[in-house]
């Protein structure tokens, strides 16, 4: 199986139909279509399916495509790495980051990345939005929930995370201890305010539904809401790692365990690699491989 016809297969579905691509590459569409023919002989799977004037991507093409994107990137970096080791990474950068508890471990990510490449200029944003990487002009984001569906941007997935509810001690003792999810409902939270403005009042329950939750304080500070929560001010929705140490302390009761079963895959997004400049694709590396070992379930 060749690289190059992994390339060409990416070319297509990126360029949007063969004759785009024919123009692209400057090759007839009989050649592309040929190599693309043999690419599907050896794989024994059909990746596009054939109408009398189009193509269109088959299922089993759509999930090559998501499957060898990481590994075309990663092989692009390596070449681009051995090519530009000598030269200095410079330029300015974007990332969004979600306002979520545990955001600090990309920050110091991006800081010792900063501290290795000073000609390097980052801007970060904090926003739960789901923006346009393209036209808002975003370098790198990182997004939580399912693989995304849009095959113009590559999702490399991070560590699975679960979260719980959790108050304190104090709290329980004063209000009740809820046991069912009913009862859950019934009781104070603690909200957080995103920076759009919006409140984060929707939690999940174990059958994949969600609530509207009542709270009289609002904040919109990560690390204010922990701390609230340990000051008996109400429940809150957190990752369970990050609570671990509070829990361990006595200062946090974790509880409805079985809402753990909700599980949350960070994903680090970006638009494709091609398209990305140096600094960027050593940024994304970078994170990758710092955070990637300390995210955990």
């Amino acid at each position: 199986m060749k690289l190059e016809d992994i390339k060409l297969f990416h070319l297509i579905v990126d360029a949007g139909n063969l004759t785009k691509a024919s123009e692209l590459l400057d090759l007839p569409k009989s050649n592309l279509s040929r190599r693309i023919k043999n690419l599907e002989i050896e794989l024994k799977v059909s990746l596009f399916h054939r109408h009398q004037r189009a193509i269109t991507l088959s299922e089993n093409g759509r999930l090559f495509y998501q499957r060898t994107q990481p590994l075309l990137a990663d092989f692009d970096s390596v070449i681009e790495d051995m090519t530009h080791d000598s030269l200095e990474l410079n330029g300015h950068l974007r990332l969004q980051l979600l306002p979520l508890p545990g955001v600090d471990v990309f920050e110091k990510s991006v800081f010792k990345f900063m501290e290795k490449h000073p000609k390097v200029h980052i801007e970060i944003i904090i926003s739960a939005d789901d923006r346009n990487l393209i036209k808002d002009n975003i370098d790198i984001a990182i997004r939580i929930g399912k693989q995304l569906e849009n095959s113009s941007l590559i999702a490399r997935p991070l560590k699975t995370i679960t979260m719980g509810y959790y108050a304190s001690p104090n709290y329980l003792e004063k209000y009740g201890h809820p046991h069912t999810e009913d009862e859950l409902k019934q009781h104070n939270f603690i909200i957080q305010r995103m920076p759009d403005g919006k409140l984060a009042r929707q939690f999940p329950l174990s059958n994949g539904q969600t609530f509207q939750a009542k709270g009289k304080l609002v904040v919109n500070d990560i690390a204010l809401i922990t701390s609230a929560c340990i000051k008996h001010q109400g429940i809150i929705y957190h990752p369970n790692h990050l609570a671990k140490p509070e829990v361990e302390k006595g200062k946090l009761v974790h509880l409805l365990t079985k809402t753990d079963s909700i599980k949350y895959t960070g994903w680090l997004v970006y638009p494709n690699r091609s398209s990305l400049s140096r600094a960027a694709k050593a940024l994304i590396d970078f994170i990758y491989k710092e955070v990637e070992p300390l995210v955990i379930e």
